[in-house]
């Protein structure tokens, strides 16, 4: 096996393993079919079977890759008083359909 010269941008290790023309088939099957990349099949396949074979005791832990998560991205958490607010306003709101009636 060769080394590269220049670093991958990525934490993780790296295999170059020959597969049988069929076997290469069907996991692009699999991929497309799963809407995962063909290199992400094969890493999910190779964990599933070490934990079922009780080599990988654990999951592995995700390693933090260039685009994941971001501070301040996403929904906004409910806090106690914007949900007692929305409470509030909503009995007002019947009792003044009430009153109208």
């Amino acid at each position: 096996m060769y080394a590269l010269e220049t670093p991958l941008p990525t934490k993780l290790k790296r295999v170059a393993c020959p597969l049988e023309p069929a076997v290469y088939d069907a996991l692009v099957r699999y991929a497309a079919r799963s809407k995962r990349s063909l290199s992400n099949s094969v890493a999910l396949f190779v964990e599933q079977m070490l934990i079922t074979t009780g080599d990988l005791v654990t999951p592995i832990p995700k390693i933090e890759t260039r685009g994941g998560f971001r501070e301040g991205s996403g929904r906004k958490p409910r806090t106690e008083s914007s949900e007692s607010d929305q409470t509030d306003d909503s009995a007002e709101s019947s009792s003044d359909e009430n009153e109208d009636n």
